[in-house]
Order: C-alpha cells, then structure tokens, then sequence
C-alpha cells in the first residue's frame, strides 16, 4: 500500500490548485482505512486520481472512485483518472461506470489541461 496526497499550486494566478490523489499497491479490503482517510480530505476542486503505481485493485477501489466523482459534482469540481491499467478499464467498461470518470493516459496532460483552460476561460 503506497498511496499519497499532494496540492500543486500553478505558477499562472487565477489558475485551478489540483490535488493529486495517487493510489498505489493493492487496493482491498485490508487498505480501507488507509485510502478512506485520503479520500476525506478532498473537500472539492481539481482533482486528479493517478493509477500509475496500482497493483490490485477490485470493486472496493471502483466504489470509492464513484463516491469521490458524486461529490465532486460543483462547478467548480473536476475529477480525473489514469492511467487506468488495463484491468481495471475493462472492468470499468463491464460494469459500465466509465463514464462517471475523465479518463486519462497521462497525468501530466490532465494537469496541463486544468491549467490551460483555466487560462482560455479568463
């Protein structure tokens, strides 16, 4: 279980604090506790959940993403994931949960585009 919480403050005024939520190792049963804490201390805004480290992860882990993105419903709110690994992506498809998530291949580009279009809506 290896998994962290991080705000990054852009250099750009005006532009979105992203969190960072990265979840790494298996995620089940024994790890609740752990992860739940993580997940309570995003009250809102940018956020963006990095699989890029993740091991195992099943319907616990699914069900705690669905809960964050229900609550991340203001205006002001965004959530992304990814990299998802292939496992869980096809498990997202199954269960048809994929679109509850801006899903995405590069954390990086998901950080680039909160600022970049903080910056084209000014």
């Amino acid at each position: 279980m290896m998994h962290s919480l991080a705000t990054l403050v852009p250099d750009e005024p005006g532009a979105p604090v992203v969190t960072v939520l990265r979840i790494g190792g298996d995620v089940d049963a024994a790890d609740q506790s752990p992860l739940d804490r993580l997940l309570r201390r995003i009250d809102g805004g940018w956020v963006h959940v990095d699989l890029s480290d993740l091991g195992f992860a099943g319907a616990l882990l699914l069900d705690r993403l669905v809960q964050l993105s229900r609550r991340l419903e203001g205006a002001d709110d965004r959530l992304t994931v990814g990299p998802v690994p292939p496992r869980l992506a096809r498990l997202l498809v199954l269960l048809a949960l994929e679109e509850h998530f801006d899903l995405r291949s590069d954390p990086r580009a998901a950080l680039s585009d909160a600022w970049c279009s903080s910056a084209s809506a000014r």
